[in-house]
């Protein structure tokens, strides 16, 4: 996402760690995590439309990686002004 100039950032994949006062959404068990960060909604919502329409080689290399995932969630959220 970075190289087609979609996303401005994503990290490395990070474990949880729910024992700690912090870890308070008991809905979900999930491990792992990554974060992309994106300019704008525009941006994010391109993402989608890249991977859905994306050269024959990057979907092989997404379906890999999405194939070593269960139970997967996408939560977008964006800066405010407060």
């Amino acid at each position: 996402m970075i190289q087609a100039g979609l996303a401005e950032s994503a990290s490395p994949v990070g474990k949880r760690d729910s024992n700690t006062e912090m870890g308070t959404d008991d809905e979900r068990g999930h491990e792992f995590f990554y974060l992309m960060t994106f300019a704008d909604k525009a941006k994010c919502d391109q993402a989608y439309d890249y991977i859905d329409n994306a050269p024959e080689e990057a979907r092989i290399i997404h379906h890999d990686v999405v194939s070593k995932i269960t139970d997967n969630i996408h939560i977008c959220w964006a800066d405010v002004s407060i």
